[in-house]
């Protein structure tokens, strides 16, 4: 977190604030709430410390990538992200990299979801749709992280680039101690070799595009905002599907399908897609597993998000294994 020498230090180019908020909730940043004197509110953002023993692999500098993304997204709308009003990356005043950004308006999608109506819920899926198609609709000219934050994680396809992030993931794993069915996850990852090679333009992901990180009006259902692009990269679409519904191992959101059909071309959800999307959802299901250890959770549900993230892991891998049999993955609806 910031002392509030720093965050008045960040401010100044921006204006005198007159109220400072730390808002809650994030996973990863730290992120405050701050009204100027005009009363405007902007939100500043702060990166966690280089080297910080909570960060993974694909971690480091990743605000970065935010401010890029942020950058391509003022001259794109379909994007709905904030306004990028400011940013430092130099870290010469402050040791951490930050930035300021307008303030979101609506609420966040995973607080209210539950007090929206069932077609508020089912129009807020469909407008995720509409904005993952808004980021695909950017082509890069390399696959994985941005090579200008982090050259190791870059490559010129696209099974090399998901090799190094799945490879990173397992070594992340076996370094903080956390027990992975190894031996079967890379089998299955050379199963489905056949299918990530059909991936052969790279486009923008949002890589994190859960309900977190959606802002909507809870009486309508309308997106009025994405945020925490930080974890962007270049690749296959279906990667960003398995990140905007990640705690499901079945059917895709019909509306999330709509939506972005309605905006562009739609998923590919042959056999070979329906292979890779199980593929990155055993990626996610990896990760969020390494981060119970990275991140110290130790609440009372985290037992039972363990057990239940582990039961998924073992679903993706019995249907990943049936690919080299020639059947045909299929979703449970």
């Amino acid at each position: 977190m910031l002392t509030d020498d720093e965050l008045a230090d960040v401010l100044r180019r921006v204006g005198v604030p007159v109220e400072t908020e730390y808002l809650d909730g994030g996973m990863f940043a730290s992120a405050y709430l701050v009204t100027l004197r005009d009363g405007v509110q902007v939100v500043v953002k702060a990166a966690p410390v280089a080297g910080s023993a909570s960060l993974m692999f694909h971690e480091e500098d990743v605000m970065r990538t935010e401010v890029a993304v942020l950058t391509l997204a003022g001259e794109s709308p379909a994007m709905k992200a904030p306004r990028l009003l400011d940013f430092d990356l130099s870290r010469t005043r402050i040791d951490v990299d930050v930035m300021v950004v307008s303030q979101a308006v609506g609420d966040r999608w995973d607080v209210v979801e539950d007090s929206m109506t069932a077609d508020a819920n089912r129009r807020a899926q469909g407008e995720v749709g509409g904005v993952l198609a808004a980021y695909h609709s950017h082509g890069g000219t390399a696959f994985g992280v941005d090579v200008a934050r982090a050259p190791d994680l870059s490559a010129p396809t696209w099974v090399e680039a998901f090799g190094m992030l799945l490879d990173g993931q397992l070594a992340e794993a076996r370094r903080r101690g956390v027990r992975l069915p190894e031996r079967e996850i890379r089998a299955v990852e050379a199963s489905a070799r056949g299918a990530l090679e059909r991936v052969t333009h790279p486009v923008l992901l949002h890589g994190d595009l859960w309900r977190g990180n959606v802002f909507v009006d809870r009486a309508t259902g309308a997106v009025t905002c994405v945020i925490d692009c930080e974890r962007s990269l270049w690749g296959d679409p279906l990667f960003d599907l398995a990140m905007a519904d990640p705690m499901s191992v079945n059917e895709p959101p019909e509306p999330i399908l709509s939506g972005y059909a309605q905006a562009g071309p739609a998923f590919d959800l042959s056999p070979s897609g329906r292979a890779r999307l199980d593929l990155y959802r055993l990626w996610l299901t990896v990760t969020m597993i390494v981060e119970i250890t990275a991140r110290e959770y130790r609440d009372e549900g985290a037992a039972a998000f363990e057990a239940r993230l582990r039961d998924d892991l073992r679903v993706l891998l019995a249907r990943l294994g049936g690919v080299d049999k020639g059947l045909r993955p299929a979703f449970p609806h």
